[in-house]
């Protein structure tokens, strides 16, 4: 190819005919223009692609995340409403009931860890390709849920945490009878809350997991908004 237009200069030169020989290589250095410019554009869609493919893999995995965060909201809702509802029955009924004595102090001083919450989230705004994501919409509610709900949650179940090892695991030891399997005493445990001090400490409980069910909803509904954004996003890329 190179040689059929090397001939054709050479031919035009040779027959005098530089006007045309100009118009020649003006349409020439045109071609040769607009094939870099086609080059550049094909290079660049490609860098686009492959950034947005990885982009839409983050995507996938953040979305597999938020599904491991709502299994992990109806396990904390399932066992807080169970504990709710033992120390609901503690406060009307009395405590002569042995089977509520044993359920009750098998869950007084039992408490949460923080959850890691976006490792694939924080990943993907390392990777500085979140940029490419358009939707601020998603954007938005991804800063809102890592930075604040969840992080309120974490912050929830660690001042409980923090609360039963300070100001109630330690004074039920100190005060309440062990069995050898471990457990404590009905004995004791009767007389504890009897004397209100037991009691008070079971009302405290039961508050906060009425107000932490609360929160975990709170993210339960952002991570369920998340993961209906994320899909659409995936539906409209096609």
């Amino acid at each position: 190819m190179i040689k059929f237009f090397r001939k054709i200069r050479h031919n035009l030169l040779n027959q005098n005919k530089l006007s045309k020989y100009l118009m020649y290589a003006i349409g020439e250095i045109v071609l040769v223009v607009i094939g870099i410019l086609i080059a550049l554009s094909i290079n660049n869609w490609n860098q686009e692609r492959v950034s947005n493919d990885k982009a839409y893999s983050y995507l996938n995995q953040i979305n597999k995340d938020l599904s491991l965060d709502l299994r992990y909201y109806k396990y904390m809702i399932r066992e807080s409403s169970n504990q709710i509802l033992i120390y609901d029955e503690l406060a009307i009924l009395k405590t002569e009931n042995d089977s509520l004595l044993v359920k009750f102090g098998n869950i007084i001083t039992r408490n949460y860890d923080p959850r890691d919450f976006g490792p694939s989230y924080r990943s993907f705004v390392n990777s500085g390709d979140i940029d490419l994501i358009d939707d601020k919409e998603l954007l938005d509610l991804f800063q809102n849920y890592y930075s604040i709900t969840t992080e309120s949650l974490n912050n929830m179940t660690d001042y409980q945490k923090d609360f039963n090892i300070h100001n109630i695991e330690g004074r039920l030891v100190e005060t309440l009878d062990i069995e050898a399997d471990g457990s404590y005493s009905l004995v004791s445990l009767r007389k504890e809350l009897k004397s209100g001090n037991l009691r008070s400490k079971a009302n405290w409980q039961n508050k906060f997991y009425k107000q932490l069910i609360g929160m975990i909803e709170r993210c339960q509904n952002e991570a369920q908004e998340l993961q209906r954004l994320i899909n659409d996003l995936e539906k409209t890329r096609g």
